[in-house]
């Protein structure tokens, strides 16, 4: 039986693109853990897995129209929601936490808490995004934003206009134009805040309107896994969307593995059949 022996450039080539291609395979990925656009109200939100927080027994988000009625956004009138996504995902890798929220009154609270499960005491440990719109004449009548910090709190002593927990940064104001005193009728009354976590050095950035803030940034390597987020808002906060991204690796199909030996195999024995060549 005669072979065709690749030429001694071509050899290298396979394994490359044999590299290549499984590494592809295994490659990390974006994945979103959450995507709320928040349109379906509390039936959709329900469904999806969102529970009632202890504090909040009966009541839920309430929709208002935006730019109208093309659009929607969650009006949270002291409730706060929670969701466990350790069935999708647990955290273990860098996150991305974004919310599009504003507020219509003052010396009022709205936050996004990323935590782990409630332990055998329910406490959860995180980090988490806060908007406190303070008092009429402090942060330019915006409320400002700080990057919080959960360790060892009792999960159902969360409350509507408190989420425990202490600040990791100095407040900064939001620069969110707020709709004090009636509901918002437009997306653009909304702010985007965000917040990031590298799994390697702990560093948590903080972003408004797509803009980091430096003096709101911090490296804190106490929490590595999270697997549940609590949003709330004290009388007057709402949300338009909210997402929670993260990479993950995923476990390589057996077929990828069966590809990288097939191939390792295929590559030995053609170099071995021309060795065997050449010394003839």
């Amino acid at each position: 039986m005669h072979m065709n022996i690749p030429s001694s450039s071509l050899v290298p080539k396979l394994a490359a693109s044999l590299v290549a291609s499984a590494t592809l395979a295994i490659s990390a990925f974006a994945f979103d853990v959450i995507n709320e656009d928040f349109s379906s109200g509390w039936s959709g939100l329900s469904a999806s897995g969102w529970t009632r927080m202890a504090y909040n027994t009966t009541g839920a988000p309430s929709l208002i129209a935006l730019d109208g009625g093309t659009g929607s956004a969650a009006k949270f009138n002291n409730v706060g929601i929670a969701k466990d996504f350790s069935s999708t995902l647990t955290l273990a890798k860098d996150f991305e936490l974004t919310a599009s929220i504003t507020a219509s009154a003052y010396q009022r609270s709205v936050y996004i808490l990323v935590t782990s499960a409630p332990d055998a005491e329910g406490k959860i440990s995180g980090y988490g995004l806060v908007l406190n719109t303070a008092l009429e004449n402090n942060y330019g009548g915006q409320g400002c934003v700080s990057i919080r910090k959960l360790d060892g709190v009792i999960a159902a002593d969360l409350k509507a206009n408190d989420p425990l927990g202490s600040n990791l940064t100095t407040p900064v104001a939001s620069g969110i134009t707020l709709s004090i005193g009636a509901d918002p009728t437009s997306a653009s009354q909304f702010g985007s805040i965000r917040l990031t976590w590298n799994a390697v050095d702990g560093s948590l950035d903080l972003y408004l309107g797509g803009s980091s803030v430096a003096a709101a940034s911090i490296r804190d390597t106490s929490f590595s896994s999270f697997s549940n987020i609590y949003i709330s808002g004290n009388s007057a906060g709402y949300f338009d969307s909210l997402t929670l991204t993260t990479t993950a690796s995923p476990i390589p199909e057996p077929g990828t593995y069966a590809l990288i030996a097939g191939g390792m195999l295929l590559i030995c024995a053609l170099m071995r059949q021309r060795a065997r060549r050449r010394s003839a």
